[in-house]
């Protein structure tokens, strides 16, 4: 049950507000536009360079194109604009552990709390639709405050995690299981009104 074969397309969804395909290489202007941003990098790092970013999306393709992935990035859009609102992502997809690490970053001038929100419900309904895991995790920056006001809203509940990357010991980790995800009130996974 811990091997299962699959793609990075078998994450791609959408809802009426926004659409999640995966990465392709015709996505580097959206991840260099964000990962260049200081404003969009202030609660993740250091922005990069065109150089380091352009480094970075070449790596993370290559990564995502594997025959067995351990990673998935997506494009997020919306639907209504059938523009780029930022990148999803399941950096780590840890079969054996039966988890997946998830995240997002919008665009900095997107910032739309709303769409973000739909984003992330609609990556974390697809993970547990087509992986056989029990725990989706994601990991901020404890002072980020509205990365972690949406999580909240979205289900997430603080969890024990150690940071076992090394990072920041100031990261707040939270998680979602798979049992909490479908026994939990519909109003949690409902659409927010733009």
């Amino acid at each position: 049950m811990n091997e299962v074969a699959y793609s990075k397309s078998i994450f791609d969804c959408e809802t009426t507000k926004v659409r999640l395909r995966s990465l392709t290489a015709d996505d580097e202007a959206l991840f260099l536009s964000i990962y260049t941003n200081s404003q969009t990098m202030q609660m993740l790092g250091p922005a990069m360079s065109q150089e380091e970013a352009r480094g970075a999306f070449l790596a993370t393709l290559t990564q995502c194109d594997k025959s067995d992935p351990k990673c998935a990035f997506l494009a997020a859009e919306s639907k209504r604009t059938e523009k780029p609102i930022g990148i999803c992502a399941a950096p780590q997809i840890d079969l054996p552990g039966r988890c997946v690490e998830v995240g997002m970053m919008l665009l900095h001038k997107v910032q739309d709390r709303h769409l973000g929100q739909a984003a992330m419900t609609s990556l974390v309904r697809q993970v547990f639709a087509v992986l056989p895991v029990d725990e989706v995790w994601i990991r901020q920056l404890a002072k980020h405050r509205p990365a972690r006001r949406l999580a909240a809203l979205i289900g997430f509940k603080q969890c024990d995690r150690v940071d076992r990357d090394g990072g920041s010991t100031d990261m707040h980790f939270a998680s979602i299981l798979r049992h909490d995800w479908l026994s939990e009130s519909t109003l949690v996974r409902k659409e927010p009104s733009v």
